[in-house]
């Protein structure tokens, strides 16, 4: 039994503290308007999908290279399909 402990009643603003706590979880830190910067281009950049900022073309990827160099061209491109089914099952896996 502790000697001179008396029982009382606490009062919380429980809008006040859940404010408070989604303010701290979706506040981003790094959202400052001070740290904002906008990147410039530089000048000899290209517009060309296969080039990265500063003009220099990015090298050709291993074989096969789809024509025309693009994602359309590579996701229309047949023979990414007859590679993949002419591969092997993998052991413990069935073929569809």
């Amino acid at each position: 039994m502790s000697v001179g402990v008396t029982a009382q009643t606490v009062k919380i603003n429980t809008a006040a503290i859940i404010k408070s706590a989604v303010q701290a979880v979706t506040t981003d830190p790094l959202d400052d308007p001070a740290r904002k910067v906008k990147r410039q281009a530089s000048a000899t950049s290209s517009a060309s999908p296969n080039s990265c900022v500063g003009g220099s073309t990015q090298p050709t990827g291993v074989f096969p290279a789809s024509s025309p160099d693009t994602p359309d061209g590579f996701a229309n491109d047949p023979q990414y399909a007859a590679i993949a089914n002419a591969a092997p099952t993998p052991s413990g896996y069935s073929g569809l």
